[in-house]
């Protein structure tokens, strides 16, 4: 069986798609909506617990997702 090759994409057909999507090295990955307040308090806890785990590493920091 033959092994497919993905189609890289460009900036250009970026432009004309909708939705809410990441062009990553020219695979096209789709965006799911923003995470209800319950997995976002989640995503805190669980970093603050990190960022205290990291405390004393000066090269170490944690960071929220942009």
């Amino acid at each position: 069986m033959a092994r497919s090759v993905p189609i890289h994409y460009h900036i250009s057909d970026y432009e004309l798609w909708e939705g809410d999507w990441e062009l990553i090295e020219g695979i096209p990955v789709a965006m799911t909506p923003a995470p209800v307040l319950a997995h976002r308090r989640l995503v805190m806890l669980i970093l603050m617990e990190l960022e205290q785990a990291l405390a004393d590493c000066a090269q170490c920091t944690a960071y929220p997702e942009a």
